[in-house]
This record gives C-alpha cells, structure tokens and sequence, in this order.
C-alpha cells in the first residue's frame, strides 16, 4: 500500500467521525426542540392550578328543603285520591327516600284530635317509603297540613365551560378541568351525600368467623359423611338340588 491509499483510507475515517459528531449534535439538538416544545405545551396550553380555585372544584354538601300542602275534605281525616296522587309527586319530585326526614304541620283550628288523624295518614304514607316524619302544630288553613321534606343534597362544582378553554386556549385534553368533571360526576351519583361529609361507622369485623369456618373446613368437619360399602361378593341363591 502506497501513501496516497493511506491518505485517503485516514481521510475517510476522519470524514466518518465528523458525520457521526454531527449526527450526535444534530440529535441532540432535536431533543431540545421537543424539549423546549414540551415545555412551551405545559406553559400555553395546559390549565394551571391557580386558573381553577379550589372552591370551584370542591363538592357541596347543604341542607336542601322543600313544602307541599296537603288538602282534606271537612271533618275528614282521609286522603283522597287527588291528594295522595300530588303526595306521590311531591315525595318523588324531591328525591326524598329512606332516611331523610319530614315534618308534618297541622293546623288544630278544626279540633286537635282531627289534626292528629291528618297528620297520622300523612305520616302512614311518608313511613312506608322510609322517611323519618316528626310532627306539629302551626297556623294555616284548618282543611290543610304543610309537608316539608329536608334531606342532603350534594351540589356539583361549577366547571369551567368547555368552549371557553378552547378559546382562551387554556385546556389539555388529558386533563380537562384537573377533577372538575370526576367531583361533578360523583356529586351526581352519590347515594348518601352524607357519605362526602362523614363516612359510615364500620361494623364488627368478620375475620372470627372466617378464622372459625377455616378452621372447621381443615377439621374436615364439612365432609359429607362416609357410607361403608362391603367388598365381599354376594351369593346368588341356589335354585334347588337335582
């Protein structure tokens, strides 16, 4: 080999380590353009904490009320079909069920034995669908009772509208409104907004009776029982002697 293909054997090389240093940079040159991208996305188009205060994403929980007035014939302490029809409305109309609470107001103008019997039949009906009813006195019309029905009532937050992020160009779509719409969600299909604000107590805890049941199933005390069965073989009777 003379020194001319030495020469460019050594320039080749040098030309092939100059294209891979420049494809290094170049690469990493491009991941601090996503890198600048990226952050230039978190900065113009995601929405930040402080753009959504808390009280705005938070689930309310309130004391909700609401009245009916329940008519009655003159000296009657029956409900008519109509009014036990608008007591049906109104019960479900409120959302009420078992274990919000009702308060019945008569008044004692027509004579307060009268007014207990309105307040009783009223009472029949809230109880059967499980509602707590307590009952009164109070001014008003003496053929006439007043239903107020109050139960929790969890109100959902107030989301920032959509549309409005888009323009303001302020939204992710992998995360839209940070919760806002999983707090409104849940504040829609919770069974018992007393559950947001105090947890139910837990009962008595079942790991006894588990343990017990093991412990019967290692015992074999669940087995079905063992019918002996006899291995001889058995004689078929003799048909007589010739």
């Amino acid at each position: 080999m003379n020194a001319n293909s030495k020469s460019i054997g050594t320039s080749r090389r040098a030309i092939g380590r100059t294209a891979l240093l420049a494809g290094v940079l170049a690469l990493a040159a491009g991941c601090e353009s996503v890198d600048r991208a990226e952050r230039w996305v978190e900065d113009k188009w995601i929405v930040k904490d402080h753009q959504l205060p808390k009280q705005q994403t938070d689930i309310a929980v309130r004391q909700a009320q609401t009245s009916a007035t329940v008519a009655f014939a003159p000296r009657s302490a029956a409900l008519s079909r109509d009014q036990r029809d608008l007591l049906a409305r109104f019960v479900a109309g409120s959302g009420a069920g078992r274990g919000d609470n009702a308060q019945i107001a008569v008044s004692p103008a027509a004579g307060r034995a009268l007014a207990d019997r309105r307040a009783q039949s009223i009472a029949a009906y809230l109880r059967a669908r499980g509602i707590h009813v307590a009952r009164g006195y109070g001014p008003g019309d003496p053929d006439a009772a007043l239903v107020t029905i109050s139960r929790l009532v969890a109100v959902p937050p107030s989301c920032p509208q959509w549309d409005n992020l888009m323009k303001r160009r302020t939204v992710d779509e992998y995360r839209p409104q940070f919760g806002c719409l999983d707090a409104a969600s849940l504040a829609t299909s919770v069974h018992r907004p007393h559950d947001l604000v105090q947890g139910r107590p837990t009962g008595p805890s079942d790991g006894p009776t588990l343990d017990k049941g093991l412990q019967n199933l290692r015992e074999g005390k669940y087995d079905p029982p063992v019918t002996p069965v006899s291995t001889g073989s058995p004689q078929s009777p003799t048909s007589g002697t010739k």
